[in-house]
């Protein structure tokens, strides 16, 4: 195992399939080791990847209630429930120029 990561569908359900993306959240300082390990696979794996953490902001929602009225649809195209613990909240993608909503 290289890292922990989430995998989050970069595209509109049901409408952009055809060029189907993903965007893979994962410690930075583990990134490096990441990127080396989807080079050596990209030739059989027609693979394009790229770092664009620059880019996005991680952003994590918790707190003492339940965020039963708040999901990440709501916030962004990018997100999901943490699904380790679900006091963990949610997780949100944003582009680095945006806030989150919420606050």
């Amino acid at each position: 195992m290289i890292c922990d990561t989430f995998i989050y569908p970069k595209n509109t359900p049901g409408k952009d399939f055809d060029n189907q993306g993903f965007m893979i959240e994962c410690d930075k300082d583990l990134l490096p080791n990441l990127m080396a390990h989807f080079k050596m696979y990209k030739v059989r794996l027609k693979l394009t990847y790229k770092d664009v953490s620059d880019q996005f902001s991680l952003w994590t929602i918790w707190g003492k209630e339940p965020l039963n009225d708040i999901s990440w649809e709501k916030l962004s195209t990018m997100g999901c429930t943490d699904p380790r613990v679900s006091k963990m909240g949610i997780r949100v993608i944003l582009p680095k120029n945006e806030k989150c909503k919420f606050l």
